[in-house]
This record gives structure tokens, sequence and C-alpha cells, in this order.
């Protein structure tokens, strides 16, 4: 039931005009956006614009132990482990029976990508393999919930956002911040910090002046590699975006580098 409920209330957003409105931004659809974080009043460079706390957070020192404790029965290492314990920390959701627990999975399930979205075959592929491996291992047992299982890595690859050392640990938000959508030249940046509940918070700063009404938009990848052109950026950050996101950056700046001057 989880599921259909997932799926009914993903296509139900793009009727919904509000999805939820906090102090100096608010969530709506656009066209050719789909969800997208406004701002409604405007901000100075350098001011903090949204700090949003995670709704679920990986936590590498959390998965270090749990892999240790089944190290001995499950003889897997590296991604394919670490990708089976995201699943088993949403499969405790999904099968959780109180009203808060359940109410996470519902929002967690409806983010992007939909039930409906092709997913790029490396990730089509990765999420197949560890969910296989899964059940497999027993560390997730067989449910009926298996297509909200399925969807769990290509939602964490779209919405995740990585902190700590060398980024081995991430954190889901599910409120405006998950409204923030990439721009290659974004008018905010992004920090993660530890509040003091545990969970981690994203914290949005205005990279330069922000308009009310303007879109709020941050870099999900760097933007410019050492000995890159802009157009060979422009190649490498739309070939990323589309495997592990899943779009086509068409924005201005991705535009104007297809330009030949730029070879």
């Amino acid at each position: 039931r989880l599921q259909s409920d997932a799926k009914e209330h993903w296509e139900g957003l793009a009727s919904q005009l509000l999805l939820q409105q906090m102090d100096g931004h608010v969530v709506e659809m656009r066209a050719g956006r789909g969800r997208c974080a406004i701002a409604t009043k405007s901000f100075q460079s350098g001011e903090t614009v949204l700090l949003d706390t995670a709704a679920i957070a990986v936590m590498y020192d959390d998965y270090k132990a749990w892999h240790a404790s089944i190290r001995e029965s499950v003889h897997l290492h590296g991604q394919l482990m670490y990708d089976m314990y995201r699943i088993a920390r949403v499969h405790d959701l999904l099968s959780a029976t109180d009203t808060a627990s359940l109410d996470l999975a519902r929002a967690f399930i409806s983010l992007h990508p939909s039930p409906t979205d092709t997913l790029s075959p490396a990730l089509e592929a990765q999420s197949a393999i560890a969910l296989e491996s899964a059940l497999a291992s027993g560390i997730v047992p067989a449910t009926v919930q298996l297509p909200s299982l399925a969807r769990v890595l290509p939602i964490f690859s779209c919405n995740a956002h990585q902190f700590g050392s060398a980024g081995q640990s991430c954190a889901i938000f599910v409120h405006v911040a998950a409204a923030v959508n990439h721009d290659c030249d974004p008018n905010c940046t992004t920090a993660v910090e530890r509040t003091p509940g545990g969970l981690p918070a994203l914290r949005l700063e205005a990279a330069r002046a922000i308009a009310q009404g303007e879109e709020l938009t941050i870099a999900y990848l760097p933007l410019l590699l050492p000995g890159e052109t802009e157009r060979t950026a422009m190649q490498r950050r739309r070939a990323y975006l589309a495997e592990h996101f899943l779009f086509e950056c068409g924005c201005e700046r991705c535009a104007a580098a297809e330009d030949p001057c730029w070879d």
C-alpha cells in the first residue's frame, strides 16, 4: 500500500502550489523545472538563506559498526556493502508501524526520481545488484514493498548530500532543501553541519545577491576542474548529471559553452 500511496503522493505534487513555506522561501512547481525553492524575500551575499535538518542520515561510523557486526556471515565488501546498508536503513522505515516513520518513508519515496523515470543503465544495474544481494544475504527479508526498495539507491543518487571525511557520510532532506535545484552558475553555496540533536543540517548561503522571486540554486558537482576549458567542463558536467541525477543541464553557462569558440 505504501508504494501506491507514494506514487499517488508524487503525482499529486504537481497540483500542490505550496509544499512547504518557511521564512524567506517557498516550494512550488515551475514548468520545465519541477519542484523549485523560490526566494520570497531578497538576500545579501553571504547571508544564510536556509537551514534544513536532515530526515535521514547515513553516518559512516554507524555503517562501520553495522559492517563489523555481519562481516562473519556476509562476505561482501566495498561499495556493494554500503549500498546494501542504505537499502536496509530505508527498509526499516518502510517496515515501521508508527506514524512518524511512515510519514518519513512516504516523503523519502516521493523524492526524485519518480517511479516512471528512466534510470541510467549504470544506476539501474547498481540498484538491482545491491537489492538482489541484500535479499540473498538475508540483510533485507522478502517484502511486498520491493518496488519501493528498488528506488532507494536512485533516490540517494539524486538527493543525498555528502559530508564528513572524504564525503563518507550522507544525508537526505525532504523539505525545502529537497527542492533546491542545480545550476552551473548557482546563487547559493552549501555546507552540511552537525546539530545538537545529532542529525546533520544543510546550510545554504547566498553566493551573491538574490532577488525576491528568484529560484534558489546550488551546484551538484565541481564546476570547473584544473586543466578544463569551459567546453570540456560542460561536457563532463552534463555526462555526470545525466548518469547520476537523470537530467541534461540546459543552464545558461552550459549553453554558452556549446559555442565553437571554446574548442
